[in-house]
């Protein structure tokens, strides 16, 4: 089953590289946002597995947007990786305890991203 995957970020770019390396290397479906609002409404409409959410975003932010989505959805039940150019430390921490399940820090590195990606896209083999 082909797995879907949000990103929600104000900078179309970002979107668009990040959608290219999730199809071309884990061949999920996209769907690209410009804000968490609109991000919300893909959500109700198309049900996804993962959401690629930037932090920094104005109107609503990254940290609001989260706390709106853990109201409807555990960590288990809808991962999110969060996108920041910060590397405070306690900013991090605190998005962890929001429920993030992992960060990507902007810019991020190919291999990184891969990685990080591949712990909630790539399929899970049975032992």
């Amino acid at each position: 089953m082909t797995k879907k995957v949000l990103i929600i970020d104000d900078n179309r770019p970002m979107q668009e590289t990040m959608a290219q390396l999730i199809t071309t290397i884990f061949n999920a479906e996209t769907f690209l946002a410009d804000s968490p609002l609109e991000g919300f409404s893909i959500i109700g409409k198309h049900g996804v597995d993962l959401i690629i959410l930037d932090f920094d975003m104005p109107g609503m932010d990254g940290k609001t947007a989260l706390e709106n989505i853990r109201r409807n959805k555990s960590k288990e039940e809808l991962p999110v990786i969060m996108c920041t150019a910060t590397n405070d430390k306690n900013v991090i921490a605190g998005l962890l305890q929001l429920g993030i399940n992992d960060f990507l820090a902007k810019p991020f590195e190919m291999n990184t991203a891969v990685s990080k990606l591949g712990r909630f896209l790539s399929p899970r083999v049975l032992r």
